[in-house]
């Protein structure tokens, strides 16, 4: 669960990287915490369709410490080629600083939530 102080620092919804500087921040100061990155595309219609589920899912997940990034590749690219993507939607789990899964395109809610309670699981095995 998120330390309360940092409720007040990180809004209960998906936040917008708005720099390397950001991402990198976050990633540093939460790295207990599994951190997705969705990479998208204002043109992609699959990223549209995304979207609402995306947000969805970080609803769900906000009180189990999950934090939801998103990075528009057209506003950002640096991120993107940092991160190796070649195509959008995709989302990056990371943990500890280390990305521990890439998915490429869009996942239904059910099979996005078993997921998110795979990788939940897994992250509390290992602390």
């Amino acid at each position: 669960m998120l330390h309360e102080k940092w409720i007040t620092v990180l809004p209960n919804s998906v936040i917008q990287v708005g720099s390397v500087e950001k991402l990198n921040e976050i990633v540093h100061n939460f790295h207990g915490h599994l951190i997705l990155i969705n990479f998208s595309s204002d043109t992609c219609s699959a990223c549209k369709s995304f979207d609402p589920i995306y947000s969805m899912m970080q609803k769900d997940f906000f009180s189990e410490g999950v934090i939801f990034l998103k990075n528009n590749v057209s506003d950002l690219p640096e991120i993107a080629q940092q991160f190796h993507i070649r195509g959008t939607p995709t989302t990056l789990f990371i943990y500890n600083q280390k990305v521990k899964k890439s998915q490429v395109g869009i996942l239904p809610p059910g099979p996005f939530r078993q997921l998110l309670q795979d990788l939940i699981r897994l992250v509390e095995r290992s602390k």
